[in-house]
């Protein structure tokens, strides 16, 4: 083997090992660790600190929209959207990202946009998503619980 295959090699290696060592410089930073090395008073924890009613990403049963699933939620919003005259005029597309929660009893809240195009659209998908039906509620251990969803809504002229 010549000298430059070694080298190129060498130089490959490097760059291959370059990424692992940054996380394990992250992992291992004093600022990450801080929490863990806190003094705990007791062993019980703080109740005051334990969330009654926690909000699920992922359940063992996902929120169903119509006993469908969220593709049909998707095609539903689409079908209820209005294009903004305002958006429209001035030539907006994009995406919307839109977050809301699934609650215990089938209802839709907190709808918040968490990234969007312009306040024309946004408004829009709020308004549409505030009015949903309701939906068959998310369960964890065979308990109704809530969960929060995330959907992307497009906006294409055409």
């Amino acid at each position: 083997m010549n000298k430059k295959t070694f080298t190129r090699r060498a130089n490959i290696k490097a760059l291959i090992m370059l990424p692992v060592l940054i996380v394990i410089c992250m992992i291992s930073s004093p600022s990450v660790n801080a929490q863990s090395t806190e003094k705990k008073d007791t062993l019980k924890p703080d109740s005051s600190k334990i969330e009654e009613d926690p909000i699920y990403i992922v359940a063992e049963q996902m929120p169903r929209f119509r006993n469908q699933g969220l593709y049909h939620f998707q095609n539903w919003v689409m079908n209820n959207l209005r294009y903004p005259r305002k958006a429209i005029k001035d030539g907006t597309q994009g995406m919307v990202i839109a977050r809301f929660i699934i609650g215990k009893d089938g209802k839709v809240s907190d709808v918040e946009i968490h990234s969007g195009i312009s306040p024309e659209c946004d408004n829009e998908v709020m308004r549409v998503i505030k009015k949903s039906p309701r939906w068959k509620p998310g369960k964890q251990r065979g308990k109704k619980v809530r969960v929060r969803h995330t959907v992307p809504i497009k906006f294409i002229l055409k």
